[in-house]
């Protein structure tokens, strides 16, 4: 049994007993949980969203994009700080915030209120959520991709019972926002639970780094480097798969296959259920080949697989290629958010600080894509995102070798 982990502390390096070790990451995996299990039901729910608000796809193209860029101003110091001072403070915060942001979001009773809601949100889910997954990756470095796939794997659980849970909670006649509420006031029980975890401050300090303004002109220089270019642009572009045609795979099953809401809630659960699958595989896969590979591979599918869901008329055909797309795309974010620590040893803080420096314009693509959906139709605006995985397929493939994880 191994009886320690490498941690880092504003102390020096310290060793972590084996037990404690387990409660910390256990307490990690459940934050990305909660953040999951209310994505997963915010996706599902947007039909009744939309039609209880009267929203248009250009104002669902804002409420997707613009909170993202407004957490993204809000994230730019969080992991320069994280590298400096005590994370704990920092994501103890961010768990009230995703509390109260999870409250508002289910009581919105109008266009405006949502947006300010949604836009608390994401600041809040970076404090709350990423720097918790730095802390993961600090536990340890050697580990870094299949930590993420244990991460991944969490938050693939989560966002199978968000539709779940919309499902019964549509069936029992409570709607979408009383689901929400059960998420609020589970994300203040974990914060609490977080808080109480002995001894927290080992978990969550850092070494000290460097200046905020001197961090963040860093990072904005790392960011600039092929070597971590390289991967954000990755994760760029499985985000569009991952996190775009997921968002509006139910409006899609609604408004163009003409599918029930729980109907289209149960595309979206296919869609989640079949990417946990595919990262429990992705666990076994990687004790046995490297996950570029995998990705590389599973990216020539799903360039086949995008156009076939879209050109198939047939509901059941389209199913069926959700969750084959579903499978083969689980283990993109993993491998290239493992493999963006691991260019930057020591600087987890830092690695999400690049991710928020590229996000700003990373933000702006929902809104394009609700305002192209809007003129042009959804079909369309979803015909682009097939591009996302033969771009995955050129980025890899690039001369040169690959970088080592």
């Amino acid at each position: 049994m191994r009886e320690t982990l490498l941690e880092r502390s504003a102390q020096g390096e310290r060793l972590l007993d084996a037990s404690a070790a387990r409660r910390i990451i256990a307490a990690l995996l459940a934050i990305e949980f909660v953040d999951e299990l209310v994505s997963g039901l915010l996706g599902a729910a947007w039909p009744s969203i939309r039609a209880e608000l009267g929203l248009s796809y250009a104002q669902i193209g804002i409420l997707l994009s613009a909170p993202g860029l407004i957490g993204t101003a809000l994230e730019l110091p969080l992991g320069i700080l994280s590298d400096q001072r005590r994370r704990l403070t920092i994501i103890l915060a961010g768990g009230l915030a995703f509390t109260a942001s999870v409250a508002l979001v289910a009581t919105a009773g109008s266009y405006g209120w949502l947006l300010a809601a949604l836009c608390l949100f994401s600041p809040a889910s970076g404090a709350f959520v990423s720097l918790s997954q730095a802390a993961l990756m600090d536990t340890d470095p050697e580990r870094h991709e299949r930590l993420m796939v244990w991460w991944t794997v969490s938050g693939g659980i989560a966002v199978v019972l968000g539709p779940a849970a919309l499902a019964a909670s549509w069936s029992l006649g409570w709607g979408w926002r009383a689901p929400l509420l059960a998420m609020g006031a589970l994300s203040l029980a974990l914060t609490l639970a977080v808080a109480l975890l002995e001894p927290p401050q080992r978990v969550v300090t850092r070494s000290s780094g460097p200046s905020l303004l001197k961090g963040l002109g860093e990072a904005a220089r790392l960011m600039l480097e092929a070597r971590v270019l390289r991967w954000l642009v990755l994760l760029a572009l499985a985000d569009l798969v991952l996190e775009l045609l997921v968002d509006l795979l139910a409006l899609y099953m609604v408004d163009i296959v003409h599918l029930s809401q729980s109907g289209a809630a149960s595309a979206v659960m296919l869609w989640r259920g079949a990417g946990l699958a595919g990262e429990v595989v992705l666990v076994w896969l990687l004790t046995r080949i490297e996950g570029v590979r995998v990705v590389r591979a599973t990216a020539a599918i799903a360039a086949v697989l995008i156009p076939c869901m879209l050109v198939f008329e047939a509901a059941p055909a389209k199913l069926v290629i959700v969750g084959l797309l579903g499978f083969v795309s689980a283990g993109w974010y993993s491998v290239a958010m493992a493999r963006l620590y691991t260019e930057l040893p020591g600087r987890s803080g830092a690695a999400l600080t690049i991710c928020a420096i590229f996000g700003v314009a990373d933000g702006l693509v929902p809104a394009a894509f609700g305002w192209l959906a809007q003129r042009a139709g959804l079909e369309i605006a979803l015909g682009l995102v097939a591009l996302a995985p033969v771009g995955i397929l050129i980025l890899l493939r690039r001369p040169g070798p690959e970088p080592e994880g």
